[in-house]
């Protein structure tokens, strides 16, 4: 039957080409990203997981986290986003086997090459441990191998978020019975030796073709973990040395206290062992076939090596003994199954009281670790390692620096149920504003720009400007644009328009005085000339405007008229005319005629003063003698 995603495109971008595999959790997909122009690797979540909106949020935030991890050994998420309600992640894709298929092509192998691939895993897992994220799930199928021989770890986080939403539906963890760790199987508590714990198995397989207890029912297998330790890769393959099963058994501890801490710890110890065997050694395989179960591509809740399988909390083995039929009484044949019965209620009993205490009890309710003043991401690992699962919400703070918890509810220290969700208020810093474009703007429209900004107005000074209108803002301290603190105080000066000059009067002082005294006071002198006959020569006669006239603005003119003195005439010849013409001629010159006689026989002027031809100011005096 064709897969109804086949063909269709995700969020207008991923266009599904194909379908890869299909597991009990998940399908995967080629995908053309239709944005970047490239094949991605598409993971499609089962729809019966949306059901769960505990499942929906961890999801999220464990492909977030997961996003975090940056390393050439760790397949990449590159988005998430939901189809239909199906979850969805889009990755790398990876040309190449992955080490399931890898190991059921060639088998055990050389000593060199299996600590090669676990060096690699290790360091993957450091990348990822170092940010806070550990895988919990780790398995052959969730390794793949690339056409240079570079595994790439794929999956990183999903467990968590599938187990969640198993445990809080079906009572059940999920995990890989094979490489299942003792304390998961105890109480579906895990951290990074998990996955150190996973990764000694998977040396195992890699160097004897098989894992311990492959032929056990998943219970069986999840409690020979608990109670026996792994045995040594040396029973199946003599010549191995002692120092690969020391390996092998110091990361398959069942005491978690006794692994590895750190993933590069576990790396330093697998280099060391590897500098230490000879070429001999590295260089040989065991010559058995790998044991080949069937295999599953993905993540199912079915007991076979490689899938992942429901497992109760603190589920219980019952083993029965006695003898064989032939050999025993007819009384304890008679007894037995009443025994067993009685067992069986009695452990059923036991094991559903202690899944109620630890699910619903007292025993659900457990210390919310203190975060407040840790980084984002120590605290969601703190909260993660308690067994809590973290949202963020981000606020602004002037006192806790950025990327550091202020706050957590419930609070640290209280004590909440497992499976609560922690809300932790992580600092963006102080909150930064940028001043508004308040320049050329009036003062009312700057003021109600400032405080939109959530920034506080603060001192409002005015000035006399030449080129801002009256009411305009000419300038901002801090200046527009600028980033400041939310609770900065912005000052504006604010024009009240070109300044008023009083007009100087210069009206009857010197010309240069009066130049003077108007450049003086920001205004433009502009003079000109004209005879005066009662104004001494090089005084202000007159000027425009007047000081009753103004006031002025800077830049404007001021016109004064500066006295040449009176005008000077030349004075006519009139001597030999008569009285009667020479008075007249005078006259006609501006000039005032006097006369004196010393005979009146002829009535002609004999002489005249000032003589003619003087230049005398208009209107004086000349004095005619007539004979």
């Amino acid at each position: 039957m064709r897969d109804p995603l086949v063909g269709l495109t995700l969020d207008d971008r991923y266009h599904v080409r194909a379908r890869l595999a299909r597991g009990g959790m998940a399908s995967i997909y080629i995908a053309q990203d239709q944005r970047l122009e490239r094949l991605v690797a598409l993971k499609v979540m089962h729809p019966h997981l949306a059901e769960s909106e505990q499942f929906a949020a961890r999801f999220r935030r464990e492909a977030r986290s997961a996003a975090k991890i940056s390393h050439r050994g760790v397949v990449p998420v590159w988005d998430q986003g939901s189809a239909d309600g199906q979850a969805y992640l889009v990755m790398e894709l990876i040309d190449g086997p992955n080490l399931r298929t890898y190991l059921m092509e060639e088998g055990p192998l050389t000593v060199e090459q299996a600590l090669d691939f676990t060096s690699q895993m290790l360091e993957a897992l450091n990348a990822a441990h170092s940010v806070g994220v550990v895988h919990r799930d780790l398995k052959p199928e969730n390794v793949l191998v690339d056409s240079n021989y570079v595994l790439k770890v794929t999956d990183f986080g999903l467990t968590r978020a599938i187990s969640d939403a198993s445990l809080s539906s079906t009572g059940s963890i999920l995990g890989t019975v094979s490489y299942l760790a003792p304390e998961v199987a105890l109480s579906g508590s895990s951290d990074e030796r998990t996955d150190v714990y996973a990764i000694g198995l998977m040396l195992y397989e890699m160097l004897t073709g098989t894992v311990p207890w492959l032929s056990a029912t998943p219970l069986q297998a999840a409690y020979a973990r608990v109670h026996e330790d792994i045995p040594a890769p040396s029973d199946l393959v003599p010549w191995l040395p002692s120092s690969i099963d020391e390996l092998v058994q110091t990361f398959c501890a069942r005491n978690p206290d006794q692994r590895p801490a750190l993933a590069s710890e576990a790396l330093a110890m697998v280099q060391a062992v590897e500098n230490s065997l000879p070429p001999e050694v590295l260089s040989r395989r065991h010559d058995q076939p790998i044991a080949n179960p069937s295999h599953s591509d993905g993540t199912q809740a079915v007991g076979v090596l490689g899938t992942t399988t429901p497992l109760p909390v603190s589920s219980q083995v019952i083993h029965t003994s006695g003898s064989r039929p032939g050999n025993a009484p007819t009384k304890k044949r008679e007894r037995a199954p009443l025994v067993i019965l009685i067992a069986v209620i009695v452990c059923a009993t036991l094991a559903a009281g202690t899944w109620w205490w630890l699910r619903y009890g007292p025993g659900s309710y457990v210390d919310v670790p203190q975060v407040a003043g840790h980084t984002e991401v120590n605290a969601e690992a703190i909260l993660e390692e308690a067994g809590f699962e973290a949202i963020v919400e981000r606020d602004f703070s002037d006192e806790v620096p950025a990327g550091t918890v202020i706050s957590s509810t419930p609070e640290g220290g209280s004590r909440a149920h497992k499976n609560t969700i922690v809300t932790l208020v992580v600092s963006d810093g102080i909150q930064m504003v940028t001043v508004p474009k308040i320049v050329g703007e009036t003062r009312d429209k700057a003021e109600t720009l400032i405080r939109e900004a959530g920034l506080t107005l603060g001192k409002i000074t005015e000035e006399w400007s030449e080129d801002v209108p009256a009411g305009v803002v000419i300038s901002a301290v801090p200046s527009p644009e600028a980033s400041v603190r939310h609770d900065a105080t912005v000052e504006i000066k604010v024009s009240k328009g070109r300044e008023p000059i009083e007009v100087p009067s210069v009206t009857g002082i010197a010309a240069g005085e009066a130049s003077a005294a108007i450049e003086e006071a920001g205004l433009i002198a502009s003079s000109s000339e004209a005879y005066s006959d009662d104004i001494a020569e090089g005084i202000v006669i007159s000027q425009s405007p007047t000081p009753d006239e103004g006031p002025l603005h800077r830049g404007d003119t001021v016109s004064y008229v500066v006295s040449l003195g009176p005008e000077l005439v030349e004075v006519p010849f009139v001597a030999g005319k008569t009285l009667a013409d020479a008075q007249s001629i005078l006259e006609a010159a501006g000039f005032t005629v006097e006369v004196k006689r010393i005979t009146s026989f002829f009535d002609l002027v004999g002489d005249q003063s000032p003589a003619s031809g003087e230049m005398v100011a208009r209107g004086s005096t000349i004095t005619l003698t007539v004979v």
